[in-house]
């Protein structure tokens, strides 16, 4: 499903090392791949890939037959989504602590609050980070604050004029206000960006790797490169994320002081994804956490990718991660990813201001573990199956 000819997945790029895919007997499933891959098994955990029946020889992902801890009862799009326990699941016994689970979605992010407040649910993702302190002072509120690689982006393509000059996406780049963001949008729950994907908590992030706001030096760079009273237009919305029509606003200020003008363009919600990222020349976006480099790596930023939103296309780059991905020694493959990091952020067309915390709230009805996973939000993306009722 993901990696055919035909396919518009989102994960083509972090399968397209699959060269086949066959059950053995009833309880194995052998993956051929194309090309050495030590952190392959952690791809698995992509939550694109999950193993669901065929139908008509197409993948019946409505198939209530599945491996998961929980079955799919019910499902509307973009409204909600109905569990029950799996009593069959190969890891029953070992989690899945309630019989049955809903996931309601509420994009008003006042609206999302006073559900949990009142008691109607029970856990929240992505509470407005405005408010998010004074949820802390609610008896009967808890709000988890993770470390984890999320990234704030704001891509340029790179095929598109002006962004295919690197003088000019290197001015906004020593332009961009990172600690104002991190004050104004973030209100402190992130740390310092330098324009390329891999964050933090990352093994091989470069911490030496910086990118520092410069006002003086993106002027010298519009005026040598004769860009002065560059209009560009950035297309945004809080779908993005909470705060982006802010954080747009916030550029266009700063950006004219260096010479640069910056129209931003307010859009609707509903259909952001859909119709304005990966499509636009310059739009605000926002980069879930991934548990390996090689995920968010092969995803956008390999040429011919299929979210490859600046559309990059460097061969150094694209010959590196594929070396990195069967490299076994951790020091050389850092290394690599050191190096991508570097010609990403010089050479690169996304902003990144910032890297953010993964922020939740729950009830404290809610029990949760000692340990929270950061490869995706909401205990990397599994806190139905992890989480149970006091």
């Amino acid at each position: 499903m993901h990696r055919g000819e035909k396919s518009k997945s989102g994960a083509k790029g972090v399968f397209a090392g699959i060269t086949d895919v066959k059950a053995d007997g009833k309880d194995i499933v052998v993956v051929t791949l194309k090309d050495a891959n030590a952190a392959f098994p952690f791809l698995m955990t992509d939550y694109h890939m999950n193993i669901v029946p065929t139908k008509d020889g197409k993948a019946d992902v409505m198939s209530r037959d599945g491996t998961g801890t929980y079955l799919l009862k019910e499902f509307e799009p973009g409204v909600t989504a109905k569990f029950e326990r799996n009593l069959n699941a190969w890891q029953s016994g070992e989690f899945g602590f309630v019989d049955t689970a809903e996931i309601t979605a509420v994009l008003d992010d006042t609206a999302r609050e006073s559900a949990l407040l009142s008691g109607a649910v029970d856990v929240i993702n992505r509470p407005s980070l405005k408010t998010v302190n004074r949820l802390k002072r609610v008896a009967h509120v808890n709000v988890l604050a993770v470390e984890s690689n999320l990234a704030f982006t704001h891509p340029m393509r790179m095929d598109v004029a002006p962004f295919d000059n690197n003088t000019l996406r290197s001015a906004l780049k020593h332009a961009l206000p990172r600690q104002e963001f991190i004050d104004k949008i973030l209100f402190g729950y992130g740390a310092i960006g330098n324009d390329q994907p891999l964050g933090p908590v990352f093994g091989s992030f470069d911490a030496d790797l910086k990118s520092e706001y410069d006002p003086d030096k993106a002027k010298s760079l519009i005026k040598s490169g004769g860009l002065d009273g560059t209009k560009i237009d950035m297309y945004t919305a809080d779908t993005a994320y909470g705060g982006a029509v802010d954080a747009a606003q916030l550029f266009a200020e700063t950006f004219a002081k260096v010479g640069v003008n910056l129209n931003v363009i307010r859009t609707s919600k509903d259909g952001y994804w859909s119709n304005i990222w990966n499509k636009k020349p310059f739009c605000s976006c926002y980069w879930g956490p991934r548990p390996v480099e090689d995920m968010i790596l092969s995803i956008a930023y390999i040429t011919g990718a299929s979210w490859n939103d600046t559309v990059i296309s460097m061969p150094r780059v694209d010959e590196l991660v594929v070396a990195a991905r069967g490299e076994l020694d951790d020091k050389k493959r850092n290394a690599m990813y050191t190096e991508v990091q570097m010609i990403i952020s010089q050479q690169g067309g996304t902003l990144v201001p910032a890297f953010g915390k993964d922020v939740a709230a729950t009830s404290k009805k809610v029990g949760i573990g000692p340990k929270l996973g950061g490869g995706w939000e909401m205990d990397g993306g599994h806190f139905i199956k992890r989480w149970w009722m006091v």
